[in-house]
């Protein structure tokens, strides 16, 4: 994520150097001619080419005093985001602060050193040669157009990955695991002298009218779960190592997660057998055994037992991975956890009681609790951090690129201020002058979209692939990403369009 950092930064770096070669490039035919007269009085061209590079240089400068500051005060917000404590000590890293310094001299020169050789190159001949036009052609130049288009490809790069990423969490904080991990208190009981206690503990808790049920076991989706080597009967002599998950529980864990049973029965508390000798499986691991329905299978993980039934398959893993084969078992030994199914409505009040309940059971040992659906968190932290990165980046690329389409709207209509007046004269019409200005810069837009799908494509399915269930990467999501980014692009032309189109005829004809 590092290296997914600094690279989403270097492009935020470039978009901005894009911008400043853009609008100096732009604005170069305005400084003709004070390239022209300093030329005339002796500058040479080594001169200029230092002059130019200066302001990119300042710019750069001034940007970096700025942006120190700023980073002082979002740190604690990255700190918070990314659940790390950084520190910003500039006095204690002079190494770091002299990198900081080279980057800042890096791009002021890679911004600033192709408007400086091209606008230091203009001749004073062809700058003050009688009828020429004020300026250069209006035309923009195919360097500008393609920076433009750039600028717009990284932005809806940022754009798609937003949506996918986003797309990807919502489907697995609601996809439908198997079981129902809502109103599911955890309550820790690997402490000396209350793992002893757990039945008493359960069976005061299970009394109140707030707690639908409750369970031991040994394991949580964020935890490791237990594997060991398996046996059933059938199993191929030559068949050696072959290993399955198992999940120490109690007889009441099934109901308490709301599995549902496909063959044969859960776990009863009346049956005797079924502490210590009796095993069920889920679906994957009943396909592992080879017998359409293994109810009855001799089987043996930790204790030789049999089949009693199969539960239908839940995730009880991360969604990075394939359900896995399963067996549950009783085995009081290895309980750690006590799973606690409370009544929806009123869940204060049932924690309330619980904690109550603990300290009566277990008044040595401080009571403490989770919720289940939390337990799932630090499984996708990071591809959380990554998806609330982007929000804020895809929020700051496009505000970059379009605050460089804004000021080239703003030249454009500058520029081409007579031929506007001009075309009102001749009756052109408010909305068709906007329609007209706009729409070179919104078909620059278009054209970047055409380029950033694929690139976006293969990077977004290959991380889609980390997760073994996922939402599917359809069209529909880079043309909403391209219709965004047309949306914005033409907010930020439309104003100058719309302004440019209202201007007053008058004032930009008066001394033809």
């Amino acid at each position: 994520h590092l290296y997914i950092f600094a690279g989403v930064a270097f492009l935020i770096l470039l978009l901005a150097c894009i911008n400043f070669i853009n609008l100096v490039t732009a604005r170069s035919a305005v400084r003709e001619k004070e390239v022209g007269l300093r030329k005339v009085v002796g500058a040479d061209r080594r001169q200029l080419v230092v002059q130019f590079l200066g302001e990119a240089l300042l710019l750069s400068a001034l940007a970096f005093l700025f942006s120190l500051p700023l980073a002082q005060l979002l740190l604690p917000v990255f700190n918070v985001l990314s659940g790390k404590q950084m520190t910003f000590d500039l006095a204690g890293e002079p190494g770091f602060v002299a990198l900081l310094a080279a980057m800042m001299v890096v791009v002021g020169v890679l911004a600033g050193a192709y408007p400086a050789f091209v606008v230091s190159r203009f001749r004073p001949v062809s700058i003050f040669s009688k009828g020429r036009a004020d300026g250069a052609s209006t035309r923009p130049s195919t360097l500008r157009r393609a920076l433009v288009v750039a600028q717009f490809v990284v932005s809806t790069i940022f754009l798609s990955s937003t949506l996918v990423m986003r797309l990807q969490m919502d489907y697995v904080k609601n996809k439908d695991l198997g079981y129902d991990k809502e109103h599911l208190v955890v309550l820790p009981i690997y402490f000396e002298g209350v793992r002893a206690k757990a039945d008493l503990l359960k069976a005061e808790i299970v009394r109140s009218p707030l707690v639908v049920n409750a369970s031991a076991t040994a394991y949580l989706p964020s935890k490791r779960n237990y594997r060991q080597n398996v046996w059933w009967e059938g199993l191929p002599k030559d068949a050696q190592n072959v290993y399955i998950d198992w999940i120490p529980a109690d007889v009441d864990f099934v109901r308490t997660l709301g599995l549902e049973v496909t063959a044969g029965r859960d776990f009863s508390a009346d049956r005797p057998g079924d502490r210590g000798g009796a095993y069920v499986l889920n679906e994957a691991a009943s396909r592992l055994t080879g017998v359409k329905n293994p109810v009855g299978l001799p089987f043996k993980i930790v204790d030789p037992g049999t089949v009693i039934g199969v539960v239908k398959d839940f995730n009880f893993q991360s969604l990075h991975q394939e359900i896995q084969p399963v067996a549950l078992y009783v085995y009081p030994d290895a309980f750690s956890y006590l799973l606690v199914r409370v009544r929806p409505g009123d869940v204060a009040a049932a924690v309330d009681f619980l904690g109550r309940t603990w300290r009566q059971t277990v008044p040595d040992v401080p009571f403490t609790y989770s919720f289940f659906d939390e337990d799932f968190d630090p499984v996708y932290r990071n591809e959380t951090l990554l998806a609330t990165t982007f929000n804020a980046v895809t929020g700051l690329a496009l505000l970059v690129a379009c605050l460089g389409l804004f000021g080239l709207a703003s030249f454009t209509a500058m520029r081409r201020g007579k031929e506007i007046g001009i075309r009102k004269v001749l009756g052109a019409s408010v909305g068709g002058i906007t329609a007209l200005l706009s729409r070179e810069f919104l078909g620059l837009v278009l054209l970047a979209n055409v380029f950033a799908w694929p690139i976006a494509y293969f990077p977004l399915a290959a991380w889609l692939r980390k997760f073994a269930f996922r939402t599917s990467l359809g069209v529909w999501i880079f043309a909403a990403a391209g219709l965004l980014s047309l949306a914005v692009a033409l907010l930020a032309v439309s104003y100058q369009s719309v302004k440019a189109a209202l201007a007053n005829p008058v004032d930009t004809l008066r001394y033809e």
